[in-house]
């Protein structure tokens, strides 16, 4: 079984993913909130979606913090979101790679 943690202060887009992957039997989304974090990523999941547009904290910092818990530091994360400029895209993908010690 693979567990995607959906961080996201709604249910939209966990509710459209299990749609979508409804015939994937080993595949299961589970809603985050940011104030959940650190206690999530104790169970090490197989990938993790922000959903920049409805957390009430910046993305890029978010990213930061997983990629600082050592046993997430390889954990693949994908960023949603409505901002499309080069800069905001850059300092994502930044602190995605960008692992502090």
């Amino acid at each position: 079984m693979q567990v995607i943690y959906v961080l996201d202060n709604e249910n939209n887009l966990k509710e459209e993913l299990q749609k979508r992957f409804s015939n994937e039997n080993k595949v299961k989304f589970k809603k985050i909130k940011i104030n959940n974090l650190e206690d999530a990523l104790r169970n090490i999941p197989s990938l993790i979606i922000i959903n920049e547009d409805n957390l009430n904290e910046d993305a890029a910092e978010t990213c930061k913090k997983i990629k600082q818990n050592e046993d997430n530091a390889i954990t693949p994360i994908i960023v949603v979101s409505k901002e499309h400029s080069r800069e905001h895209k850059l300092d994502i993908l930044d602190r995605k790679s960008t692992r502090l010690n």
